[in-house]
């Protein structure tokens, strides 16, 4: 497992692209390819946007062996529906479930929202709920989407509930 903290670091995207080398170069040193890699990445309250994102992500699935993006914490930065469909693209994707995805105080508008409610409800692999050996229900992924700039939520949520996507949710 590699856990990064960059929250509250004062990032903006002109410093991604040496944190993008220094975070290649150190799995490229520290993290054996022959394993599973899961991602834990908080980048959360920064000021950063859908490129650097993309770069961030992109760096950190790029080990040669099977890497899964567990947590990802990017609320109070300048997001929006392209990082929700690269996100989108990388659930889809892999072949466990991620269990965490904060997203609130972002730029995301329905067309971001929807692509991910509708990942997690139709993945390939069923992976949503995720199933735990020793629990006898299914945990879900915890994704958090407000303060972005969807309104009506209820109504997307009521529409994808319907035939094909039948998501399943719970407002905590």
């Amino acid at each position: 497992s590699l856990s990064i903290s960059i929250r509250k670091a004062g990032l903006n995207d002109a410093d991604v692209p040496s944190l993008a080398l220094a975070l290649r170069d150190f799995i490229a040193c520290n993290v054996d390819p022959k394993l599973p890699l899961h991602i834990e990445l908080d980048a959360s309250e920064n000021n950063l946007g859908d490129q650097s994102m993309a770069m961030l992500l992109q760096v950190l699935l790029e080990n040669p062996g099977a890497t899964y993006l567990r947590n990802l914490k990017i609320y109070k930065n300048r997001v929006s529906d392209l990082t929700c469909v690269a996100l989108a693209k990388i659930l889809w994707n892999q072949s466990e479930a991620c269990e965490e995805l904060h997203l609130s105080h972002n730029e995301i508008r329905h067309r971001g929202m929807c692509t991910l409610l509708a990942v997690l409800a139709m993945h390939p692999k069923e992976v949503y709920p995720r199933q735990v050996e020793h629990l006898d229900e299914a945990i879900p992924c915890w994704l958090r989407l407000e303060h972005n700039q969807a309104t009506s939520a209820e109504h997307l949520l009521s529409a994808l509930q319907k035939d094909p996507v039948r998501l399943r949710y719970c407002m905590a």
